[in-house]
C-alpha cells in the first residue's frame, strides 16, 4: 500500500472536511480515494471527446466544467487543439435518460 502525504492550505482542509459531512464519508482518505475515482473518469471520458457536465433534467440544461486536468486529457486526445480553460457553462441540450443510466459500467476504469 502507497502512502500518500498531503499538505494543504487551509480553505482546502476546510473544503475537505465540507465533502466529508456533505457526502457521508468517514475519513479524508475516502475523501482523497473519491475524488481520484471521479477525477479517474472524467478524464477518461475527456479523453475520449466528451464533456464533462451536471445535467438537469427538469430544466433541459446542463453545466459543463473544465479544469487543468481535464483540458490536459482532451489534449491527448487532440494535441493541435487548443483548449482554454472555461468557467462552468449553462446550456440548453434535450435530455434523455440514458444519458443518466450508465449501468455502472463506467464506475470501473479500464
Amino acid at each position: 500500500m502507497a502512502r500518500l502525504h498531503l499538505d494543504l492550505s487551509e480553505t482546502h482542509d476546510e473544503l475537505v472536511e465540507t465533502l466529508m459531512r456533505m457526502c457521508d464519508l468517514q475519513t479524508k482518505k475516502d475523501v482523497v480515494e473519491n475524488a481520484l475515482m471521479l477525477l479517474g473518469w472524467a478524464a477518461k471520458e475527456a479523453q475520449n471527446g466528451r464533456i464533462i457536465a451536471a445535467v438537469d433534467e427538469a430544466g433541459k440544461t446542463y453545466k459543463e466544467i473544465q479544469t487543468p486536468a481535464l483540458i490536459g486529457a482532451q489534449r491527448k486526445r487532440h494535441p493541435a487543439r487548443v483548449v482554454q480553460p472555461r468557467v462552468v457553462q449553462r446550456k440548453k441540450v434535450e435530455v434523455e435518460s440514458t444519458l443518466i443510466s450508465r449501468k455502472g459500467e463506467d464506475a470501473i476504469l479500464a
